[in-house]
């Protein structure tokens, strides 16, 4: 989903902070450390988060002319995580604990041993099927200090959060009429007076 081509659904951050003077070189440096890094099925790990370049979700060599654009500091957040088909799975462990079985002449397997099968049979398996890939474009107006994230998706805006404060150094404001009322300089009687406003119905309300 993102800037250039799809949904033009997108959710609004305020950043809370400036970057320091020649900030393109620090931001690039900061982007390799929490750039993607892809799963691999020798470990444990079953999802993976990180920054890649927003014109391709296979590229985290990151350079100014690949990530900012004027005034704009363009990126992708892509996550990928294993989706293994939990009956494909139960089918190769019960074939294996069958194997298992014989080969140890026990009438049955103990923990231990039933855990070890596991992790063999789901890195087995993992190699042969591709992790499932999610990419999310994220575009910030430096000037401006906007940012548009493309999704409206709770948990991933929550991780997209996270990953910008970590990464830059600066903390994110989900957008409201309040902090964009704050953002354009409102004097503190007016921002009072938002902060107390309540909702109000423009049809009737519906009846219990």
């Amino acid at each position: 989903m993102g800037a250039f081509e799809g949904s033009i659904s997108f959710k609004t951050f305020f950043v809370d902070g400036e970057p320091s003077e020649g900030f393109q070189d620090e931001f690039l440096a900061r982007m390799t450390q929490t750039a993607f890094v892809e799963l691999s099925p020798d470990t444990e790990d079953e999802r993976a988060i990180g920054w890649v370049c927003i014109d391709s979700p296979l590229d985290t060599n990151f350079t100014r002319k690949s990530t900012i654009f004027n005034q704009y500091l363009a990126l992708s957040l892509r996550v990928d995580k294993w989706s293994m088909p939990s009956t494909l799975l139960k089918a190769h462990i019960k074939e294996a604990t069958r194997e298992l079985l014989v080969k140890k002449n026990v009438p049955a397997l103990s923990r231990r041993d039933k855990d070890e099968l596991k992790a063999v049979i789901t890195s087995k398996l993992k190699r042969r099927i591709v992790p499932s890939m999610k990419v999310v474009d994220m575009v910030w107006n430096i000037h401006t200090k906007v940012v548009r994230f493309w999704t409206h998706s709770t948990a991933l805006c929550e991780e997209f959060q996270e990953l910008f404060e970590d990464t830059f150094g600066m903390t994110l404001t989900p957008d409201s009429p309040y902090v964009a009322a704050k953002m354009e300089g409102l004097d503190e009687d007016d921002l009072q007076k938002m902060a107390e406003v309540e909702p109000e119905w423009f049809i009737r309300p519906p009846t219990e």
